[in-house]
């Protein structure tokens, strides 16, 4: 089954924040949107100084494209794709989703930004601000 190692997903970094940290940040923030999933954000430690846990997310649609873009490149970078064109050729296979994209953004907004985000991470800049 292809998944990513543990000793790979604890170790591997991008600049100086772990993989680990870029994908749970990005995993909580996508997730945690209601407070039914508040238990979720206890295990993650997503609490206040006070001990509470912190309100959820709130549900932004663009901020949802860019950060399951940014996870993208983080998975290729894990899985060691590390040609762009291997990146555009995987995304393409997606033609309905990138065809829905097209129409409602003008281009393939989320393989732009994965792309975006694939450099910025290899760069060492996991918490650069990428904007469509």
């Amino acid at each position: 089954m292809p998944v990513v190692s543990l000793e790979t997903f604890h170790s591997f970094s991008f600049g100086q924040e772990s993989a680990e940290k870029v994908i749970s940040e990005a995993a909580l923030t996508l997730t945690y949107t209601s407070t039914d999933m508040s238990s979720l954000a206890d295990g993650m430690g997503y609490i206040s100084e006070s001990g509470e846990v912190q309100p959820p997310f709130v549900w932004d649609p663009q901020q949802r494209l860019n950060l399951r873009a940014k996870l993208d490149a983080a998975f290729f970078h894990l899985y060691g794709v590390t040609n762009t064109d291997d990146i555009q050729y995987i995304y393409e296979t997606f033609t309905t989703f990138q065809k829905k994209e097209e129409a409602k953004y003008g281009q393939y907004s989320s393989l732009q930004m994965c792309l975006h985000w694939f450099n910025a991470l290899e760069s060492g800049e996991p918490n650069a601000n990428i904007v469509m």
